[in-house]
């Protein structure tokens, strides 16, 4: 091989790394959750038609926090450079009453996000109810699969994959909810895929103004 082609090949493997370099910082300074006021967005998976929109703001537990409705299932958000944070309640009810054993915020997302990292969060709290002891567990794992690039946005779409446990647990019984789901994200636009327990769902519309 002459120095010429040697000369050549290292040209190309610079200008690969390059662009290499160049997708990784684009990726690490895109906006894959835009969530603000008023934008809405739209998902069908066939048959079933699923509206995600960001309300007015709400102030929990003494924090200013988005309102995002996940058809219907509203969720309490702070965004900040560094994570995406959730608040999450547990309620034991006794007599009629709903006793919050868990108030607190996890991390749901760490950002920038990164290929391949997991993260996982838990909370443990415990109340005294008329001289009996309710504990209650969460547990919460994301993990950034992968991302592929894709033309209909022309941007590489990361997809993340989530499992929470919220465990309640009483001396006449213990409760167990467990979900897995698994959301698709592209820059500008958020989650533009989502599959959960009941279905695999599209985004068909959306209004980012």
């Amino acid at each position: 091989m002459n120095t010429k082609s040697i000369h050549l090949i290292l040209f190309v493997v610079l200008i690969a790394l390059i662009a290499c370099d160049n997708r990784i910082i684009e990726r690490a300074a895109s906006d894959y959750f835009p969530f603000k006021d008023s934008r809405w967005w739209v998902y069908y998976n066939g048959q079933d038609t699923v509206y995600i929109e960001v309300l007015d703001p709400d102030t929990t537990l003494g924090q200013e926090t988005m309102t995002v409705s996940f058809g219907g299932d509203i969720k309490h958000w702070i965004k900040s450079d560094a994570a995406i944070e959730e608040y999450v309640e547990i309620l034991y009810y006794h007599t009629g009453i709903a006793y919050p054993v868990i108030q607190d915020f996890f991390v749901r997302n760490e950002l920038p996000l990164v290929n391949g990292y997991v993260f996982s969060d838990s909370i443990v709290d415990s109340i005294m109810i008329s001289g009996i002891t309710v504990k209650a567990d969460f547990s919460f794992e994301s993990r950034v699969v992968g991302f592929q690039y894709q033309d209909d946005y022309d941007a590489d779409i990361y997809h993340i994959s989530y499992q929470m446990v919220k465990t309640l647990d009483s001396p006449d019984t213990t409760v167990i909810n467990a979900m897995t789901w698994e959301e698709y994200y592209a820059p500008g636009v958020g989650i533009v895929r989502f599959v959960d327990s009941t279905g695999d769902y599209s985004l068909i519309d959306y209004h980012i103004d």
